[in-house]
């Protein structure tokens, strides 16, 4: 619940007594990761939930987030809206997976899925299908290769016989 009286503007007043409010400066970027909430600065997953309270929907939805940050070049590559997208991707596949095993549960027990079960299955693969492709199905390749300077230095250490 928002609590109205945090989000008054700061104010200040002129030399004839009006005030006006005072914008703050300053982007989000230079505030601090722990000024921010817990989910946008990666902490949590869900919004006051911690790690044991998020059950095998959350952990579904964690794994695979972290496989499409890994796909996209890792946390380092990743830009903030792909992140966006690719926690939206991941929920729908958590969602995506529960649907199937209620769709394979029916079918074992030689009952029909449901019109409104297929119909919703459809519309998030779908929806699922066209935030890939914003993000992109080539993977991105992480770069692994060596600071020249640090490599040689590595190899001359190796190659310094023992005394």
């Amino acid at each position: 619940m928002l609590h109205l009286q945090s989000m008054k503007p700061a104010t200040k007043s002129n030399e004839h007594g009006a005030k006006r409010v005072i914008r703050r400066t300053g982007t989000p970027a230079h505030r601090s990761k722990f000024a921010r909430s817990k989910v946008i600065a990666g902490l949590r997953l869900l919004p006051g939930m911690s790690t044991n309270q998020i059950g095998t929907w959350g952990r579904i939805m964690r794994d695979v987030l972290d496989r499409i940050i890994e796909h996209c070049g890792g946390e380092d590559e990743i830009s903030e809206t792909q992140r966006w997208m690719a926690r939206r991707c991941a929920c729908l596949e958590a969602e995506l997976i529960f649907l199937e095993q209620k769709l394979a549960t029916k079918r074992a027990n030689g009952d029909e899925p449901t019109e409104t079960d297929l119909q919703l299955y459809g519309r998030l693969a779908s929806h699922q299908r066209r935030i890939a492709d914003a993000l992109g199905w080539k993977r991105t390749a992480k770069d692994i290769t060596p600071n020249p300077l640090e490599y040689a230095k590595r190899y001359d250490r190796e190659r310094e016989p023992a005394l």
